[in-house]
C-alpha cells in the first residue's frame, strides 16, 4: 500500500471484481488515499479477508454477480444502506476463458462478452442514480493492452474489452453532461497470482 493521502476522504467507491491480483490492490490504495470501500466478485474468496484487513467501518463486500440486473441493484443498495452514498464505480471484474474461432467454444466469446461488456453495463446501471447525487462522480472500467496485441485464443477476450472501451466513450457521452466522468484504464502486464498462473 502507497503512503496514505487525502484524495478520497469522505467518498464511498464500488468495486466491482475484487480478486487476488489488481482488485485487492485497487482496494487497498482506495483505503490508503481515505475513502471507503464497496467491493463485490462471484465468490467470497478475497474479499471478506480485505474487510478484515481494512476494518468493518471502511469496508464492505458481498457477492455480485454483474451479469444479473437483481444482483447489481442489491450490491448498490448493500452500499447505500453501509455508507449512506456512492461516489465512485470501479469496474475490475472480467472473464477470460481462451478460445478460438476454428474449434473452439462459441460460448466463451458470448460469456467475455456477458461479463466484460455487458456486465459493465449492468452494474453502470445500478450505480447511476446514487453517481448522480455525488459532487463528482467517476465510474472507471478496467480495460486490457490485449486489445492492442492480440494473441491466438484471447480472441473472446479481446474483442469484449474492445468494446468495453467503445462503451465508455458512449457513457461519457451520455453521463459526461450530467457531471458523472467515464474513464477506460488499458493497463499492460501487472505482475501476480493472474500472470504467473498463465
Amino acid at each position: 500500500m502507497t503512503e496514505s493521502s487525502t484524495l478520497l476522504t469522505g467518498t464511498v467507491t464500488l468495486l466491482a471484481g475484487v480478486g487476488p491480483g489488481l482488485g485487492s490492490h485497487i482496494a487497498r490504495e482506495t483505503i490508503a488515499a481515505g475513502g471507503d470501500v464497496m467491493m463485490g466478485a462471484r465468490t467470497d474468496r478475497s474479499g471478506p479477508a480485505l474487510v478484515d484487513e481494512f476494518g468493518p467501518e471502511r469496508a464492505c463486500f458481498s457477492v455480485l454477480d454483474i451479469t444479473d440486473s437483481d444482483s447489481c441493484r442489491s450490491w448498490v443498495d448493500t452500499a447505500l444502506d453501509t455508507f449512506g452514498r456512492v461516489d465512485n464505480l470501479v469496474v475490475n471484474a472480467m472473464s477470460s476463458t481462451p478460445s478460438t474461432l476454428i474449434g473452439g467454444d462459441i460460448e466463451h466469446w458470448r460469456t467475455a462478452m456477458d461479463v466484460n461488456l455487458f456486465g459493465a453495463l449492468e452494474i453502470s446501471r445500478a450505480a447511476v442514480a446514487p453517481l448522480l447525487n455525488s459532487e463528482h462522480p467517476s465510474i472507471v472500467f478496467i480495460g486490457s493492452q490485449i486489445v492492442r496485441r492480440v494473441f491466438p485464443g484471447r480472441g473472446p477476450y479481446a474483442a469484449s474489452k474492445a468494446a468495453l472501451i467503445t462503451a465508455g466513450h458512449a457513457l461519457a457521452a451520455e453521463l459526461g453532461p450530467l457531471g458523472v466522468r467515464v474513464n477506460t484504464l488499458v493497463p499492460g502486464r501487472m505482475w501476480g497470482e493472474p500472470l504467473q498462473s498463465a
